[in-house]
């Protein structure tokens, strides 16, 4: 009988750790920094966008695997 392997998953492929990217949307820089100097500590890559409109776009670009988005942004 043949048994089929299951695939390899790509991150398996390689020795190198992944590092998780997380996309942070928040319009105060102080608070924004704040966050990312945290996150980074827990070796996360940490993508800031100040701006609501522009999140989307940067979503589809970079597909983070977790998005922290600002619920009161302005506009």
């Amino acid at each position: 009988t043949l048994v089929a392997e299951r695939p390899t998953p790509a991150s398996r492929l390689t020795d190198a750790p992944t590092i998780p990217r997380l996309l942070l949307v928040e319009d105060d820089a102080r608070l924004a920094a704040l966050v990312r100097e945290f996150l980074q500590q827990h070796d996360f890559e940490v993508t800031v966008e100040p701006r609501g409109d522009r999140a989307v776009d940067l979503i589809l670009a970079t597909r983070p695997a977790l998005v922290i988005l600002d619920l009161m942004l302005p506009g």
